[in-house]
């Protein structure tokens, strides 16, 4: 099929670590699915040539996520974030900027798209922005602008120390006021979990959620300027939106919950649109005041 930019029909790409996601789309309805796992974060160039042996139909790619994606430094338009196209025989491939931050040194990459995501469903929105991936994300969000943001690596340390993502929920909040009221004890407080389990003292979902709930106690102790007194988002999958909402509930803060993949494909879809209209955030406000064009 010889590519049609203006058609309906695109695919968008996400990658997650080593992780790369392809929706197949017909303007914002998902048609089909596929996903794979490579020993490095994927390029443009890998990610038309995953694509070219599908039998999907030639369509542009909006991409995010990619190692080779252009950058854009903090403070950063969010939802003006441009795309970079490249070309591999047949195949448009358009990149997402990610963002990064030099003090401390940090990179959204399919973050960033997950945020132009939210931000396009929900226009205005003021706060933090909490995205869990293989690590977090604490993101400041004013007038559509990345302010400033930082990371942990809570998710990526639990799974290190073998924590499944299912959780009981009292015990995690329990261990996560100890790892609150003192995160010093971080290091100690986890050799003690894990020679407990090892011990057969601890059931392997209480060893979890332990585990889950010192490490995030430490994390909302160092991420508290974040939180504080904020208008609070999660992004997530289902089973760490599950976790880190049960954290939130022990410090009693309401939070916006929504879906790692919705957002991404909301980002997505929204870069698409900006593309392909060449137009201003604000002369699309006029033209769609609902948020209702595609």
């Amino acid at each position: 099929m010889a590519r049609d930019s203006n058609s309906d029909n695109w695919v968008a790409a996400s990658c997650m670590g080593q992780t790369l996601t392809l929706w197949r789309m017909n303007g914002r309805s998902v048609v089909d699915q596929v996903g794979l796992t490579s020993a490095v974060t994927p390029t443009a160039a890998d990610v038309a040539e995953f694509l070219s042996k599908t039998d999907w139909p030639t369509a542009p790619v909006y991409a995010c996520g990619l190692t080779d994606a252009p950058v854009a430094m903090t403070p950063a338009k969010s939802v003006e974030l441009a795309v970079q196209p490249s070309t591999y025989g047949d195949v448009d491939v358009l990149s997402v900027h990610c963002i990064a931050q030099a003090k401390p040194v940090g990179r959204l990459d399919s973050a960033a798209c997950q945020i132009n995501g939210f931000l396009s469903l929900n226009p205005g929105w003021d706060g933090v922005i909490c995205i869990v991936q293989e690590r977090s994300f604490w993101v400041m969000v004013s007038a559509n602008e990345v302010v400033s943001f930082d990371s942990t690596l809570t998710p990526k340390l639990a799974h290190a120390m073998g924590a499944q993502d299912t959780v009981d929920t009292k015990v995690l909040q329990d261990a996560l006021q100890d790892g609150l009221s003192r995160p010093e004890a971080l290091a100690s407080r986890l050799s003690s979990v894990q020679w407990s389990a090892d011990a057969s003292a601890l059931k392997d979902s209480d060893a979890a959620s332990q585990t889950w709930g010192v490490l995030l106690g430490a994390e909302l102790a160092a991420t508290r300027p974040y939180w504080l007194g904020q208008n609070l988002a999660l992004i997530a999958d289902p089973a760490k939106s599950a976790i880190y909402q049960s954290a939130f509930d022990s410090q009693f803060l309401p939070v916006t919950v929504t879906s790692a993949e919705q957002m991404v494909l909301a980002g997505l879809a929204a870069a698409r649109h900006r593309h392909l209209r060449g137009q201003s955030p604000l002369s699309r406000s006029r033209d769609c005041p609902n948020g209702s064009c595609s």
